[in-house]
């Protein structure tokens, strides 16, 4: 299919709801909290849910329009042509709604998730409506960029930032040493970077040149990137006793950090290559495998000493032989001892003792 195929359908969907196409966010927020909120039989949600359950051609859910509409609003607020009530920033607005959905009805195994929408509005900052589509195809989909990244079981991303830590230990094992006591995880500030790709950096020229290399060589760059922020931030950072002032500073880069005259040098300088990328990735993957082993094998010696028990207490019913908890206690060491004591207490010698 092509985009405007895409767009047509998702427009068809609006209309079926009663939605214009600049009037999405009051629209859809009506529709879901009205309808949903009080209950109306048969409203247009439900309808629209009935037919999205028989469509062969299904349609995007209403929930998704509803992220979407969300996000697009938070989603560069302070530039031109997506920020305020104007004309020009509305017709922005459209574009970016139009590009989103129609992603979603383009790949439905992922349909939309967070942080898509600023991939989508840098793509249309610089491109025309229908290249910015199928440019965000490209970044999402191919292995060389973001693929994966946005599945639902987040499975790709963290396995990024398993590998992403282990380069972290390499390179900077003090940092690494210090983030470990604090106990702040990557997965806790490179799920930001990675799903928008740099893009809520402070320096605009920054980003764009970050882009520039993330187009150039991929993934690689992405973390090269990650790792030269943690590189200009370590002084910083290693003199941060709590993590109440350390994790804010990795979510919201400093100004002095991301300018294009201290961050772009410092990625020239650095490199990652792709064989300890690799290297890396072998590491994870080995350590998760001895984990889901390791625990696959506690989990049968469970399993097997259960079984050993229940043979066991079988066999002893068979033949006739009390079992453990049927014993006299006075049979058992601890109560013959606690006998012997007592005794020994109240002046009388056990014949043992004799």
């Amino acid at each position: 299919m092509t985009y405007q195929d895409y767009v047509y359908e998702i427009r068809n969907q609006l209309d079926d709801l009663g939605v214009n196409g600049y009037g999405v966010r009051q629209a859809i927020s009506a529709l879901c909290n009205a309808d949903y909120q009080r209950g109306k039989t048969q409203s247009r949600v439900q309808l629209h849910l009935q037919n999205l359950e028989s469509d062969q051609n299904p349609k995007v859910h209403i929930d998704v329009l509803r992220q979407i509409v969300l996000d697009v609003e938070r989603s560069f607020p302070t530039h031109c042509s997506l920020m305020g009530e104007n004309p020009e920033a509305k017709e922005g607005q459209a574009k970016l709604f139009r590009i989103l959905s129609a992603y979603a009805k383009h790949n439905p195994q992922i349909g939309y998730c967070q942080g898509m929408s600023y991939i989508a509005a840098m793509l249309l900052i610089n491109m025309p409506e229908e290249d910015a589509f199928w440019a965000l195809v490209v970044l999402l989909e191919k292995p060389k960029y973001l693929a994966g990244f946005y599945e639902h079981s987040l499975d790709t991303i963290q396995r990024h930032a398993k590998i992403f830590q282990q380069l972290l230990k390499h390179r900077m094992p003090k940092l690494w040493q210090h983030m470990e006591h604090l106990e702040v995880a990557p997965l806790l500030f490179i799920t930001t970077w990675f799903l928008t790709l740099f893009t809520s950096l402070p320096c605009w020229d920054s980003v764009l040149a970050v882009w520039d290399f993330i187009i150039l060589d991929g993934i690689i760059v992405i973390y090269n990137t990650g790792l030269c922020i943690l590189k200009l931030l370590e002084p910083r950072l290693l003199v941060m006793a709590d993590v109440s002032p350390l994790l804010p500073t990795l979510l919201r880069i400093p100004i002095d950090i991301s300018r294009y005259n201290v961050l772009v040098p410092a990625l020239w300088k650095s490199k990652v290559h792709k064989w300890e990328l690799d290297c890396m990735q072998s590491v994870v993957l080995e350590e998760e495998e001895e984990r889901f082993f390791s625990g696959k094998h506690m989990r049968q010696v469970s399993n097997t000493q259960k079984a050993a028990g229940g043979n066991r207490k079988n066999a002893m019913k068979e033949k006739g032989m009390p079992g453990e908890r049927s014993m006299p206690k006075a049979v058992t060491g601890k109560t013959r001892l606690n006998s012997t004591l007592s005794s020994t207490e109240l002046g009388v010698v056990p014949r043992s003792m004799r």
